[in-house]
């Protein structure tokens, strides 16, 4: 008996521990499939989230030059010493349609007053997607600490109301608008959005190709854009609402084109962004 015990102990062999080769493969099949399948969620939920990112900049420009216009003890309007003000300007060097363009001293160079009277951050004036896509990077200590402005097509991501002087003539009376001030526009005026496509600073050129295309900071899908009011909207289209007139009539405007030429708006309701 006891033999036969030995005998039968010797033939039944324990299952070896681990997988088989078939099996790791199959785990590793599942694996890759499943990597497959969630890969294009995980990177769409990426890019939402810098978006959303780039919405709280925008709001918070459009907040700062809310309150940048409320702050009394500021040159409004031109934040230039010995030049003329406007009672609750909007942040602005006094930008040209000879120097709009201009990193330093053009129409963009506002919100560097907003950075250096700390009303809003220097990472406010990168959105995320364009560092991601564009090489776009935040201003260095050098720069943040130096006394004039230091924007370059890569270190301000953003396009500004323009705030470069344009006349409006009604009822045969001109009037020149040297600065925009809370007193003459309306809460739902456009004040900051992402880069416009159709410019590059340090260029006085428009590009006409890019005429109704979306900003490149987000692959040309749409843009993020913030009214003087706060509110921010993210949008597929150039063109955003800006009121309903006596008539019933629907007003657009094209945040990206303006309608006074070489830089300029040509009415209070004119929503033109540029550098």
């Amino acid at each position: 008996m006891k033999t036969l015990n030995n005998t039968l102990r010797r033939r039944v062999r324990p299952r070896p521990c681990g997988f088989t080769l078939i099996e790791l493969m199959v785990v590793i099949m599942i694996i890759i499939l499943l990597v497959g399948i969630l890969m294009p969620s995980l990177a769409g939920a990426r890019i939402q989230m810098l978006r959303t990112s780039c919405l709280n900049n925008v709001r918070r420009l459009a907040e700062g030059c809310q309150a940048y216009a409320h702050d009394g003890s500021l040159s409004r309007g031109n934040d230039v010493l010995n030049q003329p003000c406007t009672p609750n300007a909007l942040p602005s060097t006094g930008p040209t349609a000879a120097t709009w363009y201009k990193g330093d001293t053009g129409n963009a160079a506002a919100l560097w007053l907003m950075i250096k009277r700390e009303f809003v951050a220097p990472t406010n004036l990168l959105c995320p997607e364009a560092e991601l896509r564009r090489d776009f990077r935040l201003l260095n200590e050098t720069e943040l600490q130096g006394a004039n402005c230091p924007f370059t097509q890569a270190t301000c991501s953003y396009a500004y109301l323009s705030q470069v002087p344009f006349t409006v003539t009604v009822g045969g009376i001109s009037t020149t608008y040297s600065a925009t001030s809370l007193i003459d526009v309306n809460a739902y005026l456009v004040v900051v959005a992402d880069d416009n496509p159709r410019t590059t600073m340090g260029s006085a050129a428009f590009d006409a190709a890019q005429n109704a295309k979306n900003s490149l900071n987000h692959k040309q899908e749409g843009q993020n854009f913030a009214r003087l009011d706060g509110s921010a909207e993210w949008t597929e289209k150039t063109t955003v609402f800006v009121k309903v007139d006596t008539g019933g009539t629907t007003i657009n405007n094209d945040i990206y084109i303006g309608d006074g030429g070489d830089g300029m708006r040509n009415s209070l309701d004119d929503f033109f962004v540029i550098p």
